[in-house]
């Protein structure tokens, strides 16, 4: 059976599903019918997403159809959540993403990186641990991947044409670098708002269901030390399964250096991106003194990243002003469908709110109250980090957080202290080659078998989960309580 016909029948069955529950046979859910239409509709929406029968994108545009159709609510309070702030916020660090990457300074930093810290095994395996994860925190983990696995291939195929490295030691290395790479860009992206998409729409969901505010730096206060902490015992393990001591490095160390010499000295261009960027993180740390200072909340973290976006199309690229640091054309290559989607789940969170369902959620989940958070959250964390070694964490989370919030709000649990977690976990996916894009394009190059990445992706996740069960929680509530 072809996948075409797989996800053909997964669309049947979302229908399928979509019908019974919509007609309600036997009069079996006892609620109005406006509310029986909301709960047909998010279910086949979920399943939907979760069998990525369609594209995620197109899933969530559906809601815009069908939620007007069957009169659950309007078409313009089904549209105004993929107006979102959140959204905006997004699609400006995409913007940022492009530039880095059509100006070539995302890898003048591996670059520079790579040869600061040395060209011992694994100081090599170090460096480009910490330029994969910085760079993932602000352009996407599957740009990142794409970005730097091309240098660590180049690096390894010209240690394999060497006669003092014996295949094997090669062999070795070539699985430690690329392993690294794709963990490390999962890792990195959960140090901001930006860096991973599960991020940004708990914080567009604490937003429009709650009225939470969770700022960008609130996020990095909770994100780096957590990247950081998982950081440490990736490369420890990473370097220890997959010993490369004996290798000589000398032909690395002079790739890297005459590809330093091809990139020659910081443009123009690249020196504006620098300047703005700095800029726009410097304002959104600060970003709430100064609001206080004017005396009214004129500066959004949304506004700020945007605001630098645009920046980017006004800015000349060169003296001659003939050029702007980007055109329009150079967002075609921009993950619109990731935005369609942050837009469809706050819209079907919307819907079950406004049509009472989350409040009935979380009247009927109150009887649960005798249980210990702990262990609840300890459940949900085991769950959650189970299934998205199969499921992609943004489709993860769009199912997920609403659920996991009402729970929090039935039983009284403080809400970041659940949620928080929960979103973290969606983006812990270290065993299989399609929990996550950076996973998959690192297998693609046949370096590494899944034995190889769930050697080293087993300890990882144990340490996530402990971590997150323990320290997140514990540093939440320190930070916000």
């Amino acid at each position: 059976m072809d996948v075409k016909t797989v996800k053909s029948g997964h669309v049947g069955i979302s229908i399928l599903l979509f019908v019974l529950l919509a007609f309600n046979p036997g009069s079996l859910i006892p609620l109005d019918q406006t509310q029986i239409f909301a709960i047909a509709t998010a279910v086949m929406i979920f399943y939907l997403w979760v069998t990525e029968a369609l594209e995620l994108p197109i899933t969530s545009l559906s809601i815009l159809i069908i939620a007007p159709l069957f009169g659950i609510i309007s078409f313009a309070e089904a549209a105004a959540p993929f107006a979102h702030p959140i959204i905006f916020l997004f699609m400006g660090g995409f913007i940022v993403g492009i530039s880095f990457e059509k100006w070539n300074l995302h890898r003048r930093i591996a670059l520079y990186l790579i040869s600061s810290i040395g060209f011992q095994p694994r100081r090599m395996i170090l460096s480009f641990m910490l330029a994969t994860a910085f760079l993932s925190m602000w352009i996407s983990n599957t740009a990142t991947t794409i970005i730097m696995l091309p240098i660590a291939l180049s690096i390894i195929g010209l240690l394999d044409g060497t006669k003092e490295n014996t295949t094997e030691s090669v062999q070795t290395f070539g699985k430690a670098l690329t392993l690294c790479i794709a963990f490390s860009a999962t890792l990195g992206g959960n140090g901001t708002l930006i860096g991973s998409p599960p991020n940004a729409l708990l914080v567009g969901y604490l937003q429009n269901l709650y009225s939470i505010e969770l700022t960008f730096f609130d996020w990095m206060l909770i994100g780096v030390p957590f990247t950081i902490l998982s950081f440490i015992p990736t490369y420890y393990l990473i370097t220890r399964i997959f010993k490369t001591d004996d290798l000589r490095m000398e032909s690395a160390e002079s790739f890297v250096q005459n590809e330093i010499k091809k990139l020659g000295s910081l443009s123009r261009a690249e020196r504006s991106i620098i300047i703005v960027l700095g800029t726009a993180i410097l304002l959104l740390i600060l970003r709430m003194p100064i609001n206080q200072w004017i005396g009214k909340n004129l500066l959004s973290d949304s506004m700020i990243i945007m605001a630098a976006a645009i920046s980017f199309f006004i800015i000349p690229a060169d003296r001659a002003k003939s050029t702007r640091i980007l055109q329009w054309s150079d967002t075609e290559k921009m993950s619109w469908g990731v935005l369609l989607l942050f837009g469809g789940a706050l819209s079907l969170a919307n819907m079950l709110n406004k049509v009472g369902l989350i409040e009935l959620l979380g009247t009927s989940i109150s009887s649960l109250g005798s249980l210990e958070p702990l262990l609840l959250l300890c459940t949900i964390l085991l769950i959650v980090l189970i299934i998205t070694e199969a499921i992609g964490g943004t489709a993860l989370s769009s199912v997920f957080l609403p659920t996991s919030m009402t729970i929090a709000m039935a039983m009284n649990i403080d809400l970041l202290y659940f949620v928080v977690p929960i979103t973290l976990a969606a983006n812990v996916a270290y065993l299989t080659p399609v929990g996550t894009a950076p996973n998959a394009i690192v297998f693609s190059k046949n370096y590494v078998h899944i034995k190889d990445m769930a050697k080293v992706g087993i300890g990882i996740k144990l340490i996530s989960f402990i971590l997150l069960l323990y320290f997140v929680t514990w540093w939440v509530e320190l930070l916000f309580t």
